[in-house]
């Protein structure tokens, strides 16, 4: 009777959104490992996928420990308040990257990356690649659905000086979560499908990557160049390649780089227009122009994207000094709306980080030196920092 009542509880359970399926596992021992079990996560995703609420960390310059919550899909009656939530953590943590719910965070206190679930609070600490020349521009590619195991790897990318004086060479350092230390790939780029001997050789001047996040789709890590061109690296064949840019493709100071109803998207904030651009079939297309709403002699930088879905845009505004405001256009009724605001000052460095919450496992082996008064303070700081992350999702 027992098994029949917690089978009954855990179908009723599974169609929850996951943040209040996650704190059912308070109700005892039992349920707390029934739910943690990989099966729940399955049924779960089958349930009740439309159901998993997504929402973006909002972080800036001028206060990089203050993380605020923006849901993204709130209840109908539920009024819009923008931010939702906000914590303040004890320590500078940069997200990296985010990718089938797990994040990946720098702690440069103790100079290690963090994969963790905010969810579960479980969380892997990894060492910086011994190689200095990467600068930061790491990826983390996640496979979905990974419940049994946890199957992620951080890549990061080098740049190095060619042989030849105007040219540059991209590296591939991996970590995968199976194992015990980065090794270096064998980058071997192809064009138009026909693979070459040669690694991936690129304009020098053109090779400074955007400070947008690294993205994963279709089994790659994409980053965007400054010049608008895609560098490409299938982390399973380990192979990369470079998506050129259209032709008259004018990228713009502000850019918001992503994936978006399964393609590849760039959305531009221009001076008088916002040009959103998929990529699909190995060609660029122009999926809206949309009037940018943002005043260039009033705001900042001519507004901010910070979201695409594929039908909604999500853009701020801001003026120096003051608040910044949220506005949503909708490409099926061709409308804006301000839907809330985002307090505090506005600086130049604004960090919106879009999050879908699952189960997704993470190993919790760490690969750093744990020994050490000044690591075990770090230790405890970093634990602290990531039980806050997941407050703000609770």
């Amino acid at each position: 009777m027992a098994v029949i009542v917690d089978d009954l509880v855990l179908e009723i359970i599974s169609y929850l959104p996951l943040k209040f399926a996650v704190q059912c596992k308070v109700l005892n021992k039992n349920f707390n490992a029934l739910i943690s079990d990989h099966h729940f996560a399955a049924k779960h995703t089958i349930q009740s996928p439309s159901r998993n609420f997504t929402t973006l960390f909002h972080c800036s310059y001028i206060c990089p420990k203050i993380f605020y919550n923006i849901l993204l899909n709130p209840p109908p009656h539920h009024a819009v308040n923008i931010p939702g939530r906000s914590v303040t953590l004890p320590l500078i943590v940069p997200i990296l990257a985010s990718s089938n719910g797990l994040l990946l965070l720098r702690f440069s206190n103790a100079d290690v990356y963090c994969v963790c679930n905010p969810i579960t609070m479980a969380y892997q600490l990894i060492s910086y690649p011994s190689d200095s020349s990467f600068g930061g521009h790491v990826g983390l590619s996640v496979e979905p659905n990974t419940f049994i195991l946890p199957q992620y790897k951080l890549v990061a990318i080098a740049s190095r000086q060619a042989l030849f004086e105007q040219l540059i060479q991209y590296e591939f350092h991996i970590f995968a979560s199976d194992a015990s230390s980065w090794r270096k790939s064998k980058t071997i780029a192809y064009e138009d499908s026909e693979f070459k001997s040669w690694q991936a050789s690129i304009s020098y001047e053109d090779s400074e990557f955007m400070s947008c996040q690294a993205i994963y789709l279709n089994q790659c890590l994409h980053w965007l160049r400054e010049c608008g061109d895609i560098v490409a690296f299938h982390t399973e064949k380990e192979l990369c390649h470079v998506i050129k840019k259209p032709p008259q493709f004018e990228l713009g100071e502000i850019v918001w780089f992503g994936v978006a109803e399964c393609m590849i998207t760039i959305v531009s904030s221009l001076k008088e227009e916002i040009v959103i651009r998929n990529y699909k079939n190995k060609s660029w297309m122009i999926r809206a122009r949309i009037t940018n709403i943002a005043s260039p002699e009033d705001d900042y930088r001519n507004g901010v994207p910070i979201l695409f879905n594929g039908d909604r845009l999500l853009l701020q505004l801001r003026a120096k000094g003051i608040d910044g405001e949220i506005h949503m256009y909708d490409l099926n009724t061709s409308l804006w709306r301000k839907i809330g605001m985002v307090p505090g000052l506005m600086d130049s460095v604004q960090v919106f980080v879009h999050f879908v919450p699952t189960l997704a496992k993470v190993s919790t082996i760490n690969h750093v030196p744990c020994e050490g008064t000044t690591m075990s303070s770090s230790l405890h700081e970093i634990a602290q920092s990531i039980c806050m992350l997941s407050k703000l999702l609770t």
